[in-house]
């Protein structure tokens, strides 16, 4: 049976309470898409990438990322009593430089070069993860 439970009916700075209701109403969001990741994308062929030459290799051989806040950080966050405010992306190929797109900044496609320090496409500047799979 559908519930009419929605995202205004959670406290987002409570730890305890965000994580009681994922545990009973799974979604997956910009907040919780890197804990997702750490806890089974393992196990659906996602693998975690933490340098941009990996990244670039693997999403030139046809790999899809994904970028996400760190979990991490968005519990850090909400114990700290801010409401987070959790990013998630895809990182392309464009050949020749790479390409995010993410639809909370309404970016249709910014390119970025290969060797940016541009965080959305640098794993080493530490401010997202990037989970690949390849396909």
């Amino acid at each position: 049976m559908f519930s009419s439970y929605g995202i205004d009916d959670l406290d987002w700075n409570n730890e305890e309470v965000v994580k009681k209701n994922f545990t009973e109403n799974p979604f997956v969001d910009s907040n919780n898409l890197d804990h997702l990741m750490e806890e089974i994308g393992e196990n659906f062929g996602w693998q975690l990438v933490d340098n941009q030459e990996k990244l670039k290799e693997s999403l030139n051989s046809g790999s899809v990322c994904l970028g996400a806040t760190p979990y991490k950080k968005i519990q850090e966050e909400r114990a700290g009593g801010t409401s987070p405010i959790g990013h998630a992306f895809a990182v392309l190929s464009l050949g020749d430089c790479f390409g995010i797109t993410q639809s909370t900044s309404n970016i249709l496609l910014n390119p970025y070069p290969l060797d940016s320090l541009y965080p959305k496409i640098n794993p080493e500047v530490g401010n997202f993860r990037f989970w690949i799979h390849n396909v």
